[in-house]
């Protein structure tokens, strides 16, 4: 007699109850900003949450001090010129460095969130920045599992999750960049990972099973908008616009900080030089003017930037539209997408601003395209995140989770 999907996972629990980790658990669901930015889906069940190893961390980041250490007494003492006092400093200079090291590694290996769920696989990140990445099993096509030499005597190892959009490369793909591949590629620093691997793909199993049909879910009413579109986007007279989004002028600008930054530093090194119009005297003066300058320059393009990126959320697509000197678009059509995935840097917390990356089963990380490859300086990009995931698989399966169904039926909820 087959199981039900209710059974399945029931049992699943049971079977893998030993890679629960308690004290990660209560940690997460005790962060009003993991509760903001995670929202489980109706009867989404929760079978793995952790963060990366603690021991096997701060064993990473103290080797080195350790080994540094041994060689600047070991050296000295072994030559007969070995100096106590030399010796006492050095130790204690390493051990603060060390400490401070470790201090930064514990908080960065605990702000890592690696969740298995009934229907998803998240990874995210939350320290100074926020990025996280929400990949469905139907399109996770392989799981490499590393275990180092170290590693294997803390029976601690990394998962790579590989999905049709290249995501998950441990290198990268050539030609292209990947943003935070390194961190988004999987579960990195994990206790049992042969253990979570066989867990993941139980469920990539049951799911690929052609008989097991998904339970249809109650589907509310999706909001539309009206828009003012630009003529070249060509919507089809029956196109429903869902979501519409314009970049933030804060993230056009913080974008435009880096390039203006080097140039303006380039022009400050080659102008003195060519036309030895500054001097020591008044250094700190061209650098003021410089300052200012970039900063005006920035405040009036970003005006204009920002206002040529168009972002919307149809029943067919999603399109990517950008028009400032020149004009590019990109469509990533409903059942091609695979995963969306959001990034947000510092800067981006403070002023409510961030992408929204949106994967496709094909080569995503064509570098001359980088605009187009996530929808990009929108405000609260965590939220819509999970909006534009919900419309998503809404057309992919018929299933589209609202907010308002946690107020209406608490009981669909599993934590």
């Amino acid at each position: 007699m087959e199981q039900t999907e209710e059974q399945f996972f029931s049992s699943l629990g049971q079977e893998f109850m030993d890679l629960r980790n308690p004290k990660a658990e209560e940690r997460f669901f005790n962060n009003n900003a993991f509760k903001s930015e995670f929202r489980f889906e109706p009867g989404e069940q929760l079978l793995y949450l952790s963060y990366q190893n603690i021991k096997y961390s701060i064993f990473q980041v103290s080797l080195p001090f350790i080994i540094i250490a041994a060689i600047s007494i070991g050296i000295p003492f072994a030559l007969s010129v070995f100096d106590g006092l030399v010796a006492i400093i050095s130790i204690i200079l390493f051990g603060v460095v060390a400490i401070v090291m470790i201090i930064f590694k514990v908080i960065g290996a605990t702000s890592f969130r690696y969740l298995i769920t009934n229907k998803r696989i998240v990874v995210g990140y939350t320290f100074l920045q926020r990025w996280a990445r929400s990949v469905d099993y139907t399109n996770i096509v392989d799981i490499i599992l590393r275990k180092g030499f170290v590693g294997r005597w803390f029976d601690i190892g990394n998962l790579f999750i590989i999905t049709g959009s290249n995501e998950g490369m441990m290198g990268g793909v050539q030609g292209g960049n990947i943003k935070n591949v390194i961190q988004m590629r999987g579960f990195l620093n994990i206790h049992q990972p042969f253990r979570v691997k066989k867990l993941i793909k139980r469920i990539m199993d049951f799911y690929a099973n052609p008989e097991m049909e998904i339970p249809k879910l109650y589907i509310p009413e999706l909001e539309r908008t009206t828009i003012q579109h630009p003529q070249e986007l060509q919507l089809y007279p029956d196109e429903v616009v869902y979501k519409s989004y314009k970049m933030k002028r804060a993230s056009s600008f913080f974008k435009m900080l880096v390039p203006l930054a080097a140039g303006g530093l380039y022009i400050f090194q080659a102008v003195p030089e060519l036309l030895g119009l500054v001097s020591v005297d008044n250094l700190l003066l061209a650098v003021g003017i410089l300052i200012g300058t970039l900063i005006i320059i920035m405040y009036v393009v970003s005006k204009y930037h920002s206002k040529g990126f168009d972002y919307y959320v149809t029943d067919r697509r999603i399109i990517m539209f950008k028009k400032f000197i020149t004009i590019r678009q990109r469509d990533a059509i409903m059942g091609k997408i695979s995963e969306i995935s959001i990034f947000q840097m510092a800067v981006g917390r403070v002023a409510n601003f961030g992408q929204v990356k949106i994967g496709t089963k094909g080569f995503e990380n064509v570098s001359k395209l980088g605009n187009l490859l996530c929808i990009q300086g929108i405000e609260n990009a965590s939220q819509e995140k999970d909006d534009i995931r919900n419309i998503v698989l809404h057309y992919q399966r018929g299933k589209l989770y609202s907010p308002l169904m946690e107020i209406d039926d608490p009981e669909n909820f599993s934590a």
